[in-house]
């Protein structure tokens, strides 16, 4: 408290120093009661006394002030670059107008809807402008926490809903106001598209700078694992990673120092991207990632290079400057993400635009980017990405490799050997001066074995592999308010619940389980206990017999829809009742008993 006693104290003169004298007392106490108390659990009656050592200083300042704040406010303060805003987020918000336009390569999109700016520009705030460190509690940015708009005055401004669960709601949500048709027609895999909004809290409940500090304060976020702090200056990219646990106060420094910030998986501590990355799992049916990027003003924490995902920028607070250019190795969609350029190596940009709070700019996996912070404010965006090495090669890989091992075992034509001294003929170095009657024997046998490959395609048991590859990746499943008292973790009493055939039952989600054939076994692959980063627990899975295996393919199928216990096929009622007791103790499985769904059907 000391400490924190301490910093208030610097606050108090700063602010006094900075803001006009008619409003640096109300921002004075506005700030310390609504944010200095909820984050650092100071008493209020501290916290008046703090108020009160300081207000003398700030009557004593109020002429030589008021003087000072007339003059620029006649000279610079009435132009709009300044103009000042005071929407319960006790700072003054401002920022520059987008600049930049898509080129023919990309397209943009405007939201249509009213500005919840004065001139519909996402201005971010004070504190960015001058150079201070975000979320520390000596500000607030222009994406502020939900709580804070309740505090004071009002622009008539809102802040929106976290996205909502259902997966194609949180899509269409994120693309607003494009429509997922248009989106996947138009733009997927194919061309990067800017959505512009003039409404600057529109992801403002997915990550702020408040939130990062919280996440720094509250738990234990590691170098290298959890957290980059990175620079980009005169075209070398550094990784100023520490050995163990990021502090608080090293990261500050680092980003005061000019590094930017990377949280590589956010949603590990912030439930409200946890709650995003679920849906959009469930949506696009693969991992989904987030990486959020903090950057001070006027810096650049990236060298330009290209990724192997679909990237979906979502700016949250301040601005960003994005430059985006072809691929110089003409690769499109390319497996892997590239290493660092140089600027002579990716030419002219085929897109240039800066991101305001509210934005979106997706681009495909393969364009190269760069992005850099303006030099008056500093930069949060949210990266969700997709679709990593989830592709016709990928998947063609399991089918080939399965089929063949099919064919060695069931056809000996695939064990026989191979034509003698067939070296003799084949080869590089033969394919102009080799045996051509023998090496078009060859290549005729060769065709015809590729032909028995694809009758013995396992296109299904590939595509279960696929699946479960993905379910090792991916996040654990979130339960609605009026379904996670009918799991085994949300029940209370009994504790125990016993299961009989005329329950009702249901899977989670229709991604939480995969059944995987392997080896005379049948497994289930789930994401209950997975962790909320990128494979971070082993493979979970729980085994059963074959002759189970129908009936957790019945159960599995059959999602959104229950099932009474006593329809499960291929057992008796003992096995029923003991393959979905199993299930649901896991946590694969929700059940209603019997009372409960007599009450619904009646209801």
């Amino acid at each position: 408290r000391a400490c924190v006693c301490v910093w208030v104290s610097g606050l108090i003169r700063r602010t006094s120093q900075n803001r006009a004298p008619s409003h640096s007392a109300t921002l004075i106490q506005h700030h310390l009661y609504n944010h200095v108390a909820r984050r650092e659990q100071l008493c209020p009656l501290c916290l008046h006394c703090l108020v009160s050592r300081h207000t003398k200083m700030d009557g004593e300042m109020k002429a030589e002030s008021a003087s000072k704040y007339t003059q620029k406010k006649a000279k610079k303060r009435q132009s709009k670059k300044r103009r000042k805003l005071l929407s319960g987020v006790l700072d003054t918000v401002h920022t520059d107008k987008p600049q930049g336009n898509g080129h023919a390569a990309s397209s943009m999109v405007g939201d249509a809807g009213p500005a919840d700016d004065a001139d519909g520009s996402g201005r971010a705030d004070g504190d960015q402008a001058a150079g201070r460190s975000p979320g520390r509690g000596s500000s607030h940015s222009a994406g502020a926490s939900a709580d804070s708009t309740s505090s004071g005055g009002g622009s008539g401004t809102h802040i929106p809903p976290p996205p909502p669960l259902c997966p194609a709601e949180a899509f269409a949500w994120m693309i607003h106001p494009l429509t997922p048709e248009q989106f996947f027609s138009e733009y997927w895999e194919k061309k990067p598209l800017l959505i512009r909004r003039k409404k600057r809290r529109f992801y403002t409940n997915l990550f702020t700078s408040d939130d990062a500090d919280t996440v720094l304060r509250e738990h234990y976020v590691k170098f290298g694992v959890n957290l980059d702090c990175t620079s980009y200056i005169d075209g070398e990219r550094e990784t100023h990673n520490l050995p163990g646990r990021a502090h608080r106060g090293t990261v500050w420094g680092m980003y005061d120092e000019g590094c930017s910030v990377r949280m590589l998986n956010p949603q590990t501590f912030h439930p409200p991207l946890h709650r995003l990355t679920y849906a959009l799992q469930e949506y696009f049916g693969c991992m989904v990632g987030a990486n959020t990027y903090l950057t001070p003003p006027g810096t650049q924490g990236f060298s330009p290079h290209y990724d192997d995902i679909e990237a979906f920028i979502l700016q949250t607070e301040g601005s960003k400057r994005w430059r985006l250019y072809e691929n110089p190795e003409g690769e499109r969609l390319p497996r892997f993400s590239s290493r660092n350029f140089s600027q002579s190596d990716i030419g002219g940009a085929i897109m240039e635009v800066t991101l305001t709070a509210g934005d979106l700019l997706y681009f495909p996996r393969g364009v190269v980017h760069q992005a850099n912070a303006l030099p008056d404010q500093h930069s949060l965006h949210v990266t969700v990405s997709t679709y990593q090495l989830n592709h016709w090669g990928k998947y063609l890989e399991k089918v080939v490799v399965g089929a063949l091992e099919t064919a060695c075992h069931e056809d000996p034509e695939f064990r026989e050997g191979l034509p003698l001294r067939y070296t003799d003929y084949m080869g590089v170095a033969y394919e102009d001066k080799g045996n051509p009657a023998k090496r078009a024997e060859f290549a005729g046998t060769v065709k015809r074995m590729l032909g028995k490959l694809v009758e013995m395609a396992p296109v299904d048991a590939a595509a279960d592999q696929m699946a479960s590859e993905c379910v090792h990746s991916s996040m654990p499943p979130i339960l609605p308010p009026d379904e996670f008292p009918l799991s085994s973790r949300g029940r209370v009493a009994p504790r125990q619940l016993d299961i009989t055939g005329a329950c009702d039952a249901r899977v989670v989600s229709q991604r939480a389980g995969r059944l995987v054939l392997e080896d005379g076994v049948a497994n289930v692959y789930h994401t209950i206990d997975n962790a909320k980063w990128y494979q971070g627990e082993p493979p979970q899975f729980i085994s059963f017999t074959l002759d189970d295996a129908p009936g957790i393919e019945y159960l599995l199928a059959s999602y959104p829809e229950w099932k009474p216990v006593c329809t499960i096929p291929g057992l008796d009622t003992a096995g029923q009742i003991e393959l979905a007791q199993h299930l649901y103790d896991v946590g694969i499985l929700l059940v209603k008993e019997a009372d409960d769904s007599d009450d619904d059907e009646g209801a």
